[in-house]
């Protein structure tokens, strides 16, 4: 995976991933997003700027996640590997992106 430096001295992602159904299957497996990081175990500041795509989620993350989410390891890149789909839009003769992502 590619990454380029942020302002803070850390990496950003230069690919970013829609956690769209990551944060769906968190909340109906019962959790908030607090509960759900005290559960991995993972800082509330972590799991947050991992599902916001400010760092990057580790294998052992991953693994950390499924297990606690009954997610099928054949079902991980779905959850964990959809990039952010970005469209263009026209406004006034100049092309805009918009991101889909929330």
């Amino acid at each position: 995976m590619y990454r380029k430096p942020n302002k803070l001295g850390g990496d950003f992602l230069e690919e970013e991933f829609d956690y769209e159904l990551l944060n769906k299957k968190i909340e109906k497996m019962g959790f908030n997003q607090i509960k759900f990081a005290d559960s991995i175990p993972m800082s509330r500041t972590s799991l947050y700027m991992k599902l916001n795509n400010k760092t990057a989620f580790t294998q052992t993350d991953m693994r950390k996640i499924c297990s606690i989410l009954n997610i099928p390891s054949s079902q991980v890149g779905k959850y964990f590997f959809t990039p952010v789909v970005r469209k263009s839009v026209q406004i006034d003769d100049k092309e805009v992106s918009r991101c889909n992502s929330t």
